[in-house]
């Protein structure tokens, strides 16, 4: 494989930054149009979470503990909105450029192709930035820890997967899998159960004060794993297509098609023996079977990370590859539709909570977003 030069890497991440950063900000001019308040839901959750992380939430503390951080740092000068964009921001343009380091160990010739791909990832590669969840920093842990698996960078893997279990706990199993894979590559065992330590410790210190051992996984367990259908899997895909409306069919069809492209790039793995993408396809595959239809499109916002795979299976000639990703008219045609998604996720949200949402309580929610 013929690997970028470093004046190639910089200027096509550069040109995917702008684009990506271009396309945040008409994602954020739409917001503004459409009057959408974006402190409510899980936004306004973690800023709340934020100025009292130490405390049982149903969400994980890292993002929580950032914005109070980045809060304390600023002199609670700006807003929270502004400054969670910001962070996601940063993660979003820090998991690109991990991506490109990524490419030169899968395929150096699909690396402005995938990292496109990546940035722009289809409804929600953009989005959550100007939607601030915690996705882009929990994506930016995930993607880091597969580089350092891949550079056998042990002391750095360690922090990357305490991250990673400190910031969403869709991104446990995989967590595990790159931990074992890792073990099996000569990563300390003590090292593996190192990086536990300070979820462990969170866990502790909120149930000794009152709210049992069982407080991290309970909503989880009532809500994020139960049933609507009569199955026990795949209740999320298949209750998703059971509601019958042209939504419910919409997305029912892009997560089966997920399904299934995530099982074909496992066996495709799985008989070349490739641990290391096994490590990251299988807990994809995971979330799609297990989640309920409630919380079933966390697997397609965590199913970025499959573009790594994915470009392993493109041909690995240089010039074949490299002049189908540089031909202006393939380049951005895939831009403007992936850009076109986020603008279409966009509204989305901004129907689904004005619908969703009371009037009272949506117009309240407006005046409470000052940012």
């Amino acid at each position: 494989m013929l690997a970028q030069t470093a004046g190639e890497k910089r200027y096509d991440f550069a040109e995917v930054a702008v684009i990506g950063i271009t396309a945040f900000l008409l994602v954020v001019i739409m917001f503004r149009l459409m009057g959408t308040s974006v402190l409510q839901s899980d936004v306004l959750g973690y800023s709340l979470q934020s100025q009292h992380w130490w405390q049982a939430n149903w969400h994980l503390p890292g993002y929580a503990i950032l914005l109070w951080a980045l809060r304390a740092l600023t002199f609670n000068t700006i807003g929270d909105v502004l400054l969670m964009q910001t962070i996601c921001l940063a993660a979003w343009s820090g998991s690109l450029w991990v991506f490109f380091q990524i490419a030169e160990h899968v395929n150096p010739a699909a690396a402005r192709l995938g990292a496109m791909i990546y940035g722009l990832y289809p409804f929600v590669g953009i989005t959550l930035i100007a939607w601030p969840l915690s996705d882009m920093v929990a994506n930016f842990a995930l993607i880091y820890a597969v580089l350092c698996l891949y550079e056998r960078d042990w002391p750095r893997l360690t922090l990357a997967i305490a991250a990673m279990l400190l910031m969403q706990k869709a991104l446990w199993p995989f967590s595990a899998l790159i931990g074992l894979v890792a073990w099996r590559r000569g990563f300390p065992l003590w090292r593996v159960f190192g990086s536990g330590v300070p979820l462990v410790l969170f866990w502790l210190f909120v149930a000794v004060n009152g709210e049992g051992l069982l407080w991290i996984v309970s909503v989880d367990m009532s809500k994020h794993f139960s049933v609507h259908t009569s199955l026990p899997l795949l209740d999320g895909i298949l209750g998703t297509l059971m509601r019958g409306d042209v939504r419910g069919i919409t997305k029912g069809l892009i997560l089966l098609g997920l399904l299934f492209g995530t099982g074909a790039m496992t066996w495709i793995y799985g008989r070349r023996g490739n641990l290391e993408m096994i490590a990251i396809l299988i807990p994809v595959l995971g979330l799609l079977v297990v989640l309920n239809e409630w919380v079933i499109w966390a697997a397609f916002r965590y199913s970025k990370i499959l573009v790594i795979p994915l470009i392993g299976l493109l041909p690995q000639s240089y010039p074949s590859v490299r002049r189908l990703a540089r031909a202006p008219r393939v380049f951005w045609i895939c831009v403007v539709i992936l850009v076109a998604s986020q603008l279409a996720f966009a509204m989305r949200i901004e129907i689904y909570f004005r619908n969703d949402i009371s009037g009272e309580n949506y117009e309240a929610a407006k005046q409470g977003n000052s940012n």
